[in-house]
């Protein structure tokens, strides 16, 4: 095998001319072809992360319910007390026992309550958790169907209230 010169710089100024021509004709578009699948992928990380902050609210939303249920369940406790205290200054022993059996049912039923509020609670979060991603897996990826998607969670969620 000989090295041939002239081979050699027919097939250097072959692939200049080419590498030319590519880069005068194909080029750009592939740029522009980068470029939108660059813009593709930003789009959808920003609509993950507005999802995010959207269920991110969603659970400070419900943890305030969660933390107003438990208010009330104090109150109601305290009412409860306070009753079973009158009960008991004005009745005599047997009395004093009823009372704090009523007190004691009524913290059960109120702690049933809680542990059911927050059941409640989580079921909701997770079903519209699933909806949101189901409903994004589904669709193909845009912003018009995004939209859609969050606008139809939302109004889910305020049916729920």
């Amino acid at each position: 095998m000989e090295f041939d010169l002239k081979e050699f710089a027919v097939q250097i100024l072959n692939f200049l001319v080419l590498f030319f021509l590519l880069r005068k004709f194909l080029w750009k578009r592939f740029l522009g072809v980068l470029d939108d699948r660059r813009e593709k992928i930003a789009k959808e990380f920003q609509t993950i992360e507005e999802t995010k902050s959207e269920i991110s609210r969603l659970r400070n939303e419900y943890q305030t319910r969660l933390d107003q249920i438990e208010e009330t369940s104090r109150q109601h406790l305290q009412k409860a007390v306070q009753d079973g205290q009158r009960i008991a200054a004005e009745l005599s022993k047997q009395a004093r026992t009823e009372a704090e059996r009523t007190i004691h049912s009524a913290q059960e039923e109120i702690q049933y309550e809680i542990k059911k509020a927050k059941e409640e609670l989580k079921e909701t979060v997770v079903d519209l958790t699933m909806r949101a991603t189901e409903g994004m897996i589904r669709e193909k990826m845009n912003p018009e169907i995004d939209k859609k998607l969050v606008v139809g969670l939302l109004k889910e969620m305020e049916q729920l209230k």
